[in-house]
């Protein structure tokens, strides 16, 4: 995923974190805007749409976010990893479904 089509933002992080939780912006917000990126096809932009519906917003904003370690860095790392298993579930195809006389011939 280019890093271009993606708006990165980072703040406090909330919860336990000793001096640094309300001073370092530790966490990750990243926005991906599936409509307006060049390099996925028309079809591949409707099945990440369709499938990840309920994750995005109403503007057509995939937001991932991650705060799991204290470090900007690798929450940005995490997010990102987040972000690419979700583009990669939308883009899988369906599994097969196999009739009982089918799954008899296998």
């Amino acid at each position: 995923i280019p890093v271009k089509d993606l708006k990165i933002t980072y703040s406090t992080s909330s919860g336990p974190g000793g001096q640094n939780v309300n001073k370092v912006a530790t966490k990750v917000d990243i926005r991906f805007h599936i409509e307006s990126v060049s390099w996925l096809s028309p079809d591949a932009k409707t099945k990440i749409l369709e499938k990840l519906k309920p994750s995005l917003t109403k503007d057509g904003w995939l937001v991932t976010k991650s705060e799991k370690t204290r470090s900007q860095s690798l929450n940005q790392e995490d997010a990102l990893q987040k972000l690419r298993e979700n583009i990669h579930f939308a883009l899988e195809p369906p599994r097969p479904v196999f009739t009982e006389e089918e799954l008899k011939k296998i």
